[in-house]
């Protein structure tokens, strides 16, 4: 299947609406102090990234809206959302967890494929801020759930 930059940069800032649900999902009293930080920062980044994701598709030039990938299937990329908000805190951090990999992955494909400059710029700043984020979710999971 070939799907477009265009395509895959919408389907990015849909996906980044389903972890601002998943985020939601976390009640308060599962969050010790020390992690609030960091779940409010990943919420207020993935809220500046829906507005980017935005702002990209409509500012994308036509010779990058054009550039198609035959490589991905976005079905593979969906991220699943819990059922319910009462879902535990591990199952929420796992949900959570893998929305961020599927992210950085198509943030990576499409910086691999584009041709703009700023485009790709703007991929590379959004997989580093990711990254960083994933690596403190990590944690608190690894010493949340797993006792590590």
């Amino acid at each position: 299947m070939e799907i477009s930059i265009e395509g895959i940069i919408s389907f990015m800032g849909q996906e980044e609406q389903a972890a601002l649900s998943i985020i939601d999902m976390i009640d308060e009293s599962m969050i010790d102090v020390a992690n609030r930080k960091t779940f409010s920062e990943l919420y207020q980044i993935t809220e500046k990234n829906i507005k980017i994701f935005e702002r990209l598709n409509q500012e994308l030039s036509e010779s990058e809206r054009s550039i198609q990938i035959t490589t991905v299937e976005l079905d593979d990329f969906k991220t699943p959302l819990p059922k319910k908000k009462s879902d535990n805190y591990d199952t929420i951090l796992l949900f959570l967890s893998k929305a961020i990999d599927s992210f950085i992955q198509l943030a990576n494909i499409v910086n691999r494929s584009a041709k703009d400059a700023i485009l790709k710029e703007t991929m590379q700043v959004l997989i580093k801020e990711k990254e960083r984020i994933k690596v403190r979710i990590d944690k608190i999971y690894d010493k949340n759930v797993l006792g590590i």
